[in-house]
């Protein structure tokens, strides 16, 4: 089964910062939009709030994992105000092990599109998602788009905000 994938190649990030308005919609007429859409608390108070964007080359990578966000120090094309890395990767018919996992940092992986199987054993779908703290083997025999988020667990972050507990 081909799958017909539109990942967009525009990419945003908004860092709330000291505040943010911000507000979504779709037009009525328009098609169904999927997207996928993470809050991380930023790893400190008073940062200045920013919206930022990035067009990649390619929608996503066949078979490689893609650094898309990371905090201010990494490599990533979008800064993240948190220690987290967001990878991306579109596995067509092959195995691949998801990004080394440093001292302190476990793993969200999240399966946008497609099924795939964990370690050769735990098949996943459309919408599921695994926390883990080992890397681990992903297969698929079709096209699959996932998404892995690296967190650091000693991370500092700000309690304040709308969400705050």
């Amino acid at each position: 089964m081909e799958m017909k994938w539109r990942y967009n190649k525009h990419l945003m990030m908004m860092n709330a910062g000291t505040g943010f308005y911000h507000e979504e919609s779709v037009h009525p007429d328009s098609e169904t939009v999927e997207m996928l859409q993470i809050f991380f608390r930023s790893r400190k108070d008073g940062l200045t709030p920013a919206v930022q964007f990035h067009q990649f080359e390619e929608p996503v990578i066949e078979n490689n994992w893609r650094l898309i966000g990371g905090n201010e120090k990494s490599r990533a094309r979008l800064k993240i105000n948190s220690d987290v890395s967001i990878y991306d990767i579109l596995l067509k018919t092959a195995s691949i092990k998801t990004p080394a996992l440093k001292p302190n940092k476990v793993g969200l992986l999240y399966l946008f599109e497609g099924e795939a199987s964990i370690n050769n054993d735990n098949p996943i779908k459309k919408g599921d998602s695994v926390f883990t703290d080992e890397p681990i083997v992903l297969t698929t025999e079709n096209e699959s788009v996932l998404v892995y988020i690296e967190l650091d667990t000693d991370s500092l972050f700000s309690r304040n905000g709308l969400y705050a507990q």
